[in-house]
């Protein structure tokens, strides 16, 4: 996994004086902006060189920037001087909930979670991001349902149905694996072979960090399973 947006994290809040150096300018080619990364957010932003200053579009920093070029120097010398805003309580929840926003936007829903996560770290009250942590956590992406089936009990037996919440989900064949996922919510899950039912498993899947492991074993006249609920590692970034 990419954990770039860490690091990025991690270098919050630093205003260094920053030289570019842009080599093999053509002449007559006119520079209306450059792309940099935020010092301040380490978003992507792009400066306006013709009017000498840009905001970050995440945390707000303004930057300014200064273009010289001398006939002894053909090289184009840009000196980027990022000045933060007010490092506040308030600004730091802010651009973490905007960092949260985007990548929820982007459908990087792990990031997302960290960034709210990283919010709550400054206000544990703020509404926003508690409704964010809970929204994004809503969202299945990953397998949560894991199903083993053990040997078949006589020659020729076939699949066995799997019926979630009084509706045939899928089925799976002896000696074989299968993993699925299930919306959050509670739900009913029972195997069924012919007239052969197993006892219900009730299953509650509160988040994506819950996932169940379930082992199947057919006999003559029964069905049986054995269920194990558990929830996943955080990730720690």
């Amino acid at each position: 996994m990419n954990h770039s947006y860490d690091n990025r994290a991690k270098r919050l809040f630093r205003s260094p004086i920053l030289l570019i150096e842009l080599s093999n300018i053509k002449e007559g080619v006119r520079m209306t902006g450059i792309s940099y990364v935020c010092p301040n957010c380490s978003a992507s932003i792009t400066i306006d060189t013709q009017r000498g200053y840009s905001f970050c579009p995440y945390c707000g920093t303004q930057v300014f920037s200064n273009v010289e070029k001398s006939n002894d120097n053909p090289n184009i010398n840009i000196t980027i001087n990022a000045t933060p805003t007010n490092t506040n309580k308030v600004t730091e929840l802010d651009n973490f909930i905007r960092r949260a926003v985007s990548f929820e936007n982007n459908k990087q829903y792990e990031e997302a979670e960290y960034y709210y996560n990283r919010a709550l770290d400054v206000d544990a009250t703020s509404q926003v991001a508690q409704a964010g942590i809970h929204r994004v956590q809503s969202i299945i992406t990953k397998e949560n349902l894991f199903i083993k089936r053990g040997a078949a009990f006589s020659v020729g037996e076939g699949p066995v149905s799997i019926i979630l919440d009084g509706k045939k989900f899928s089925h799976i064949k002896p000696n074989s694996n299968m993993s699925l996922i299930i919306p959050v919510g509670k739900h009913t899950l029972v195997f069924k072979r012919a007239s052969i039912t197993s006892k219900p498993i009730n299953l509650e899947i509160e988040s994506n960090k819950v996932y169940y492991e379930i082992t199947v074993s057919t006999g003559a006249f029964k069905i049986t399973t054995d269920s194990n609920k558990y929830k996943r590692r955080e990730i720690l970034h």
